[in-house]
């Protein structure tokens, strides 16, 4: 068998609002997604034959494997026939708002092309993604990017600047249906609802108040109902993050930290409370 291996970059949101309801009951999004050095590693295996194998292991037991993981369903849309095995040695917490089963998916999509000869062109595989998840796209372009629409339309944004980056979470789930519920219902399902751009504007300056151009709409909605998302947030703040803020639809919370001490003693903290916790850098 044919192998690769690839590291799969979890995202944090800097900026996340809503732009409008649309009509079939999605919302288009305005959103500025960064990749961060957290991450899953993908290996990849595959052999010609005339049967469609697709075999997945992951080093997380809670994971759900077979036709109910991402990862799986991913390689069914792309292949044909061949004999397959996808391991996922997981890192990013799951069901978080990381983009860590989309960042698999978006790796498993690279990895199995490449494997089989690469029939698809990139913008087939972009295409592709977008069938799967709307955060895959960005998963396979990555870095700093601006995406609007349901998170199809992607574009180059001012990249972030370096810094540490604490990401926490408590294992308190977070369904995004039930968020977007209540966030119509806070905001009279956004028909008279206006986008705060201007923070937007302060993010691709990149001046000295960068970090205030930061705002997520979902901390409304989610934050009065996890409390343990709303400690790790007021803990990122005590040990000196600069900001410290919510990821998509939560629960995770992410903090800012110019000082590397910092960020470590935060991130001790975090842990001595149960948290699983990470520290990474923009990528």
């Amino acid at each position: 068998m044919k192998a690769l291996t690839k590291d799969a970059y979890a995202k944090i949101n800097l900026f996340l609002d809503i732009d409008a309801k649309r009509e079939d009951g999605y919302h288009n999004i305005i959103s500025v997604m960064q990749s961060v050095g957290l991450c899953d590693t993908i290996t990849v295996e595959y052999e010609e034959c005339e049967q469609k194998i697709i075999e997945i292991s992951c080093s997380n037991p809670d994971i759900p494997l077979g036709d109910k993981n991402i990862a799986y369903k991913t390689a069914n849309l792309l292949l044909d026939s061949g004999h397959v095995r996808i391991h996922i040695e997981k890192r990013i917490p799951a069901s978080a708002g990381l983009a860590g089963g989309s960042t698999d998916a978006a790796a498993v999509l690279m990895l199995l092309n490449q494997l089989i000869g690469q029939p698809k062109t990139q913008e087939e595989l972009l295409s592709l993604g977008a069938k799967i998840g709307a955060d895959v796209p960005f998963c396979m372009l990555g870095g700093t990017k601006l995406t609007l629409g349901i998170g199809e339309r992607i574009s180059d944004f001012t990249p972030m600047p370096d810094c540490h980056i604490v990401i926490a979470c408590m294992g308190e789930g977070v369904s995004t249906p039930w968020a977007y519920a209540k966030l119509d219902k806070m905001n009279g399902d956004f028909k008279n609802y206006t986008p705060r751009r201007e923070l937007l504007s302060i993010l691709e300056k990149n001046d000295g108040s960068y970090y205030s151009g930061m705002f997520n709409i979902f901390e409304s909605a989610v934050l009065p109902e996890r409390p343990m998302a709303q400690k790790i947030k007021s803990i990122m703040l005590e040990y000196g993050a600069v900001r410290s803020m919510m990821s998509g639809s939560g629960p995770s919370v992410f903090g800012i930290f110019s000082s590397e001490n910092e960020a470590i003693s935060a991130l001790e903290a975090l842990k001595g409370m149960g948290a699983d916790a990470h520290i990474c850098r923009p990528v």
